[in-house]
């Protein structure tokens, strides 16, 4: 869907070519599970040496064309309270965040407070008195087209003009 949204140049025939959309798929399937646990040692460091979230969100963006926002510091700070370094992680993670979601009626106030509840308790532990720092509200909207994924609002239309990436030959 982001792909889509931000016209990254798929072959006009990707729906109707079931093995380029195979290749698709898995190619980013393997991209996203090593981006999973890329994310997962960061947490495993940052939790080690009591690494601010702030930081921690810069650690994860990288070079990636995201910025570290609240909604992003939020779902970090979910993530290192749940830290186990054994293969359940991800699944409680996903636990969890459904639970919230249930408990809130995907009403999207409840559920940020609820994750703004965590960066907090975040904040306090890891982060040292003298850190000071303002995490933006919003990031681009390729970041803010992630966010509303990840929120289930993906049917509503881009915030802005798809954004093209030069093909690489």
């Amino acid at each position: 869907l982001i792909i889509r949204r931000h016209n990254l140049h798929l072959p006009t025939n990707i729906d109707h070519d079931p093995n380029a959309l195979l290749t698709l798929r898995t190619a980013i399937g393997e991209t996203l599970t090593q981006l999973r646990s890329t994310i997962k040692k960061m947490i495993k460091v940052s939790i080690t040496s009591k690494q601010g979230i702030y930081d921690l969100g810069i650690k994860v963006v990288g070079d990636s064309p995201c910025t570290v926002t609240v909604k992003l510091c939020t779902r970090l700070a979910l993530m290192r309270s749940l830290y186990t370094d054994d293969s359940s992680f991800w699944g409680l993670v996903d636990q969890k965040l459904a639970l919230i979601r249930s408990m809130a009626s995907g009403d999207q106030d409840k559920i940020s407070r609820a994750l703004s509840a965590y960066l907090e308790c975040d904040r306090t532990k890891y982060s040292a008195r003298s850190e000071a720092y303002t995490i933006p509200e919003l990031g681009d909207a390729w970041q803010q087209d992630v966010d509303d994924v990840i929120d289930g609002l993906s049917s509503q239309p881009p915030a802005s003009p798809p954004m093209s990436i030069a093909a690489s030959t």
